[in-house]
């Protein structure tokens, strides 16, 4: 997160897991705008399968079972971290106009 030192107008998509360690969370509260993208939980998983689960280290190696429940407990860890955003958009409310509309 030493890029939102650096620059002043920018978007930044972190990783899941950014949010959830040190201050991060806080640090980019603090820095701007945050925005919470709330995709059930299965249609990420979804989309991480067709992207390969080799490709994501902290799954890798999982079967299709055991990725789920993995994948399960840490999005439920998560959660309490993505829901300090300013905002939190569900996916029927996921349209670029909305989204812009947020941050202007």
């Amino acid at each position: 997160l030493s890029a939102i030192a650096r620059h002043h107008h920018f978007l930044m998509a972190t990783g899941g897991g950014a949010p959830c360690f040190f201050d991060n969370a806080q640090v980019m509260k603090t820095a701007g705008i945050t925005i919470f993208l709330d995709m059930p939980m299965e249609d990420i998983a979804r989309r991480m399968s067709k992207k390969g689960l080799n490709k994501r280290p902290l799954l890798s190696g999982l079967d299709q079972e055991n990725m789920a429940q993995e994948f399960a407990a840490r999005f439920q860890h998560r959660m309490p971290f993505y829901q300090q955003a300013h905002h939190i958009i569900k996916k029927d409310d996921m349209h670029p106009e909305h989204i812009a509309s947020l941050v202007e």
